[in-house]
């Protein structure tokens, strides 16, 4: 029978879950910042190697 006013003792908390929530929604923000930037600065990288050494690198696609 399940009694409404006690929860079973293996479920966490409402507390607990809003704290997990928390935790996972920031490392997967931090995971997209870290790509973005990460992408930024690789893209920063080729374009002054393109201004220096004067050749555009291939990309391998189709132009």
């Amino acid at each position: 029978m399940n009694d409404p006013l006690h929860k079973p003792a293996h479920q966490p908390s409402e507390r607990r879950l809003g704290k997990a929530a928390i935790w996972i929604a920031a490392i997967v923000i931090a995971m997209i910042v870290v790509v973005f930037v990460g992408m930024n600065v690789d893209h920063a990288q080729q374009k002054q190697q393109e201004e220096t050494t004067g050749v555009k690198e291939s990309t391998g696609g189709l132009h």
